[in-house]
């Protein structure tokens, strides 16, 4: 289990912390709250469900729900990744990667007597998953199933079964209003069940959104036409269908098989860069660039997301500390919300390939963690319990509905954000030094704030899943306010008027 050590700091004058340690660095955040930037997307704190995985009995208890509404999940993204692509709403006790249409073993289909016994209850179905999205107070977001009906020549099947499903959720009182259209059908992986070329993928898409618009014409439609490495190609999918939808989603994963705390710290601020390309962007330039083409084409109502993203894993399956991964998510994030994505769901929440299986590795002792370990929220392993990226979550969630506004920083390796919500201005400050900082903010209208506190997510060892979540408040002065940062840490400022 997850050591989890929360302290309250005890040192104080008159009340106020005393920020007058000695530090390695000093740096001044400029902050001016009256310059209002652009929205803060209430969808940016989501997450990836997997049906199979998110078994009822993980989430009898509220506990799991309960970590979501603490992070005010936007989306929970269901069936989940690529199991949509094999998915359907009918037969939810059929295994993930499991195609209950096919059982000709078409397109390395692999079934067993087992699989086609399957009737498993304890999955998560469509009607329990909209009820625990009333729960925690998040939106439906469906993936519908193309592929089966594209491999089986069936599609007029698929459409029909995603019109019954429509109705479903109809009849049991939920208007779904966001809807994907299968997964990552350009991937050319193994795990992909098909390959559609754009053509193929732009005709499937205009289908499901004639067919929904037309039960409901305020349904949202949701495509990952292609791989971020040839997001050159995005015009030419929009000039096929752009006019039948309303999100293109995509899928990014940090440095994938690079992913260490080293290669973090040498990049800043942090880019799409990968093993496969070398952009020098940032993720908030591919997210303003997207929005320049889509206003150049006419078509600034489409909205972007990343409704898979990670971190990646490291090198040679190593295993990442939950620490590193709440660093490094924490600065996507940023990233996300400076260029005004619209929504964000990380992959995944709870992820085992068998859990049979690994319910037996657990029991004795072999158990290995798979490349997500860690990358999460909640612990992979059971009893799930939290991990630090819960916390960062859960700072970015005072943040939904807010506006950007202007802040700077004088020192590249402190990436800062700053979002005004009502009376309070929300300062979220990274420090990537490898030092304790001081940092100072200055702002012209320093006066009008009544209280400076702080939340600081910290560790004396990145490399372990221990951290420290401190409290307490900044010193204030007439032209602004200053705390220490520790080294390698991740820090919420509330500035109250």
């Amino acid at each position: 289990m997850r050591v989890l050590m929360f302290w309250i700091t005890s040192l104080f004058v008159t009340g106020v912390h005393a920020a007058v340690s000695a530090s390695d660095a000093t740096c001044v955040v400029t902050l001016d709250a009256s310059r209002a930037i652009r929205p803060v997307s209430r969808y940016l704190t989501g997450v990836n469900l997997s049906y199979y995985n998110d078994l009822d009995t993980l989430w009898a208890d509220k506990r799991i729900p309960g970590y979501l509404k603490q992070i005010k999940a936007g989306f929970l993204r269901y069936p989940g990744g690529e199991e949509t692509s094999r998915f359907h709403w009918e037969q939810p006790g059929i295994r993930g990667y499991r195609d209950a249409w096919n059982t000709n073993g078409l397109k390395g289909q692999v079934w067993s007597e087992k699989d086609l016994q399957i009737n498993d209850s304890n999955y998560m179905d469509t009607l329990e998953y909209l009820k625990w999205c009333d729960w925690i107070g998040s939106e439906p977001l469906l993936g519908v199933n193309i592929s089966s009906g594209i491999v089986l020549d069936r599609l007029a099947d698929s459409l029909a079964e995603i019109d019954r499903w429509y109705t479903y959720c109809l009849k049991h009182g939920y208007k779904v209003k966001y809807w994907s259209v299968d997964n990552e059908t350009w991937h050319r992986e193994p795990s992909t069940y098909i390959h559609m070329d754009m053509q193929t993928y732009a005709d499937a898409v205009k289908k499901v959104s004639k067919l929904l618009k037309s039960r409901d014409p305020n349904v949202q439609i949701i495509c990952s036409p292609i791989d971020v490495i040839h997001a050159d190609q995005m015009p030419k999918f929009l000039a096929l269908c752009g006019e039948d939808i309303d999100v293109i989603d995509m899928h990014w994963y940090w440095n994938w098989a690079r992913a260490t705390f080293e290669t973090w710290m040498a990049h800043t601020p942090m880019t799409t860069d990968n093993q496969w390309m070398t952009t020098g962007k940032t993720y908030t330039d591919f997210i303003r660039e997207f929005y320049d083409l889509t206003k150049k084409l006419g078509l600034s109502r489409i909205k972007l997301a990343f409704n898979e993203w990670n971190a990646g894993p490291s090198p040679k399956g190593e295993v990442m500390s939950a620490f590193v991964h709440t660093l490094i998510s924490a600065e996507m994030m940023m990233q996300f919300t400076e260029g005004g994505l619209f929504s964000a769901c990380m992959w995944p929440l709870v992820w085992t390939d068998d859990r049979d299986v690994v319910l037996q590795q657990i029991a004795d002792g072999t158990y290995k963690p798979d490349l997500f370990y860690n990358r999460s929220i909640i612990d992979q392993k059971p009893p799930h319990g939290p991990l630090p990226a819960l916390e960062s979550f859960t700072m970015f969630s005072r943040m939904l509905g807010g506006t950007v506004v202007e802040a700077t920083c004088d020192q590249s390796k402190i990436p800062v954000l700053a979002v005004r919500q009502s009376d309070t201005v929300l300062v979220y400050v990274l420090n990537k030094t490898g030092a304790e900082s001081t940092i100072k903010i200055r702002m012209p209208d320093a006066t009008v704030y009544t209280s400076a506190e702080y939340q600081v997510l910290s560790s004396t060892n990145v490399y372990s899943d221990a951290y420290t979540l401190d409290k307490g408040s900044c010193r204030m002065g007439a032209d602004g306010v200053e705390y220490v940062s520790p080294k390698d840490s991740f820090t919420l400022l509330m500035l109250k008027k």
